[in-house]
C-alpha cells in the first residue's frame, strides 16, 4: 500500500483527537438504534435489512470526514438514509457473493470479505456508481493487497482481548479506531491505484 501498518495507525490516532467521544458517541447509538428495532416483532427483522446498510453507510461517511479533518458531527450518521437502497442492495449481493465463496471452505470466504471490504467506500463517495460497479472497483483496488489488509485487520486482536478486562468500555474506543485505519487504508489504495486521485498524505 506504499505504507506501513504503524503509519496509518498513526494517522488514525492522529486523527481522532478531539474526536474520540464523538466516535464513542456514535458507536452506542448504532449499537441502541440496531439492538431497539432488532426487539420489534416482525417488523424489527424487515426494517433491521434496512437500516443495518444505512447506518454502516453512515459511520463511513462520518469515519470519511475524521480521516480528512472535515467538520462532522453525530448527525452525519444518518445522511446514509439517503441512498439506503443502494446501499442495502450492496450489502445482500456482498453478502450473498461471499456466502458463496465460503461454500468452498472457510479461506475461500475471508478472501471474498476482504476483497468487497472497500465497495461502502466507493458507494458512499460515489452514490451514482451501481452497485456492481462499487464491488468491481472493490476487487480492483484490493488486488494484490488482501493479504496486507488481512494483517492490518489481524492487528487489533490484542486491543480486543482486552476489552472484557475495561467491561466493554474499550469497545467504544477500539470501533473508531479500526474504522479511522481502515478509512486511512481505503484512501491509500484508492491512491495508490489512481481510481480516486486523492492521497491521505495531501
Amino acid at each position: 500500500m506504499g505504507v506501513t501498518r504503524a503509519e496509518l495507525k498513526g494517522r488514525a490516532k492522529e486523527a481522532l483527537k478531539g474526536k474520540w467521544g464523538m466516535m464513542a458517541v456514535v458507536t452506542i447509538l448504532v449499537m441502541a438504534i440496531s439492538t431497539a428495532v432488532g426487539l420489534i416483532p416482525v417488523l424489527g427483522s424487515i426494517a433491521s435489512i434496512f437500516l443495518a446498510p444505512a447506518l454502516q453507510a453512515g459511520l463511513v461517511i462520518i469515519s470519511l470526514r475524521v480521516a480528512r479533518h472535515q467538520e462532522v458531527g453525530i448527525g452525519n450518521l444518518f445522511d446514509g438514509f439517503q441512498f439506503v437502497l443502494k446501499a442495502t442492495g450492496l450489502t445482500l449481493v456482498i453478502g450473498i457473493f461471499t456466502f458463496l465463496w465460503s461454500l468452498l471452505l472457510i479461506i475461500p470466504g475471508i478472501v471474498a470479505t476482504i476483497r468487497y471490504s472497500m465497495a461502502v467506500y466507493i458507494l458512499v463517495e460515489n452514490p451514482n456508481k451501481g452497485i456492481m460497479q462499487c464491488i468491481n472497483e472493490s476487487k480492483e483496488l484490493t488486488q494484490g493487497y488482501k493479504m496486507d489488509l488481512f494483517i492490518l485487520q489481524l492487528s487489533f486482536i490484542g486491543w480486543a482481548l482486552l476489552i472484557p478486562f475495561t467491561l466493554g468500555i474499550g469497545y467504544l474506543f477500539l470501533v473508531p479506531y479500526m474504522q479511522i485505519t481502515m478509512v486511512y487504508a481505503y484512501l491509500q489504495l484508492a491512491y495508490a491505484t489512481r481510481t480516486r486521485g486523492y492521497s491521505p498524505e495531501l
